[in-house]
């Protein structure tokens, strides 16, 4: 009961970041937990911003370990689809954009024998729409005062006790 509670939570807070792709990374050999976690973090470095919540998953049969990742930082661009899929090396890739809907995150949760973090994730801001929003909120948001002519103005005459 403790470890579902904790699985809940787990996905709770992995769906408070942002990400671009659901990714399967296969091995055309055998390997340790360690060195796959360590092959993508080799991937994913010439990636500035890059982060990953990565799932360390046996396959149907119990043989031969695999990934499944949420990854972001890194927009979903099909240019990063084809860098991505071009440099892994060790095996096959599956990049498909991420769509929240797709229970991807409790899969990766409830479905690996273990889920590692690779770089730091981006909490999840939705972006403002409208004619204004780059007005609204946003960090590089500017304020705009009226020009002084139309500005209202209030003089207040200190009373003068004789």
């Amino acid at each position: 009961m403790e470890a579902e509670r904790l699985r809940r939570a787990y996905v709770a807070w992995l769906t408070t970041f942002r990400w671009d792709w659901w990714v399967t990374l296969a091995f055309g050999y055998e390997t340790s937990p360690r060195a796959m976690l360590r092959a993508v973090e080799a991937w994913l470095a010439p990636l500035p911003g890059a982060y990953a919540a990565v799932a360390i998953q046996r396959g149907p049969f119990g043989d031969r370990l695999h990934l499944h990742l949420v990854l972001g930082g890194i927009g979903r661009h099909a240019l990063r689809a084809s860098l991505l899929g071009g440099t892994w090396r060790r095996g096959s890739v599956d990049l498909k954009g991420y769509n929240p809907s797709k229970g991807a995150i409790p899969y990766v949760v409830h479905q690996a024998d273990t889920v590692e973090l690779v770089g730091v994730p981006r909490p999840y801001r939705p972006r403002k729409r409208g004619r204004d929003a780059r007005l609204r909120g946003s960090p590089r948001a500017v304020h705009i005062s009226p020009p002084p002519s139309k500005a209202k103005t209030c003089r207040v005459q200190p009373e003068l006790n004789s």
